[in-house]
């Protein structure tokens, strides 16, 4: 009896999120990253390389911008928050943050924890894990594992707007987009 629950407790502590891999090292290969998160939860199989992101402004183009509804310029914060200085848009009808993650540790660092005790719902986006977290009936923050050791959050607000009434969905809609605009590991 005592060697079952022994051996249950051995597998439980190999099948835990976070796992015995150590640290992503900063020059680790793509397969690297993605047998990492995949043994920690989080498979990322084509992962992207937002470190060669400078801008977060540039992380959606004119045309996505307009695909949206979004005619306002971006505000380019000067401080830097989780690596990359975030980058804001406010409109009439919504507004949305992008900050790019490169100090947190990816998604599977949201992934161990219970987000501080505010929850977090498990998600997907354009194949990528994600989660939804911060949620409220006008706001959602939508991140989203771009690789083992980074992730691009999307917060977005609606002002009441009758088009984006779901906050998640339309953070998603937005982060599946700036995915496109992030260069492949």
């Amino acid at each position: 009896m005592l060697a079952a629950v022994l051996c249950v407790g051995v597998l439980a502590g190999c099948a835990a999120p976070g796992g015995s891999g150590g640290a992503p090292t900063s020059g680790a290969s793509s397969t690297e990253s993605a047998t990492r998160s995949a043994e920690s939860g989080a498979a990322i199989e084509n992962p992207k390389d937002l470190g060669a992101v400078s801008n977060a402004c540039t992380l959606l183009t004119g045309r996505q911008l307009g695909e949206l509804g979004m005619n306002a310029e971006p505000t380019y914060r000067e401080e830097a928050m989780l690596g990359i200085r975030p980058c804001d848009w406010s409109g009439d009808r919504f507004a949305f943050t992008i900050i790019p993650d490169t100090k947190s540790g990816g998604i599977d660092e949201l992934y161990a924890t219970d987000n501080h005790g505010r929850g977090y719902e498990r998600t997907e986006v354009a194949d990528y894990p994600a989660a939804w977290v911060r949620r409220t009936d006008l706001t959602c923050r939508a991140k989203v594992g771009v690789s083992a050791d980074a992730s691009v959050d999307v917060h977005f607000t609606s002002y009441r707007e009758p088009e984006r009434s779901q906050p998640c969905e339309s953070a998603s809609e937005i982060a599946a987009m700036v995915l496109k605009n992030i260069p492949a590991a």
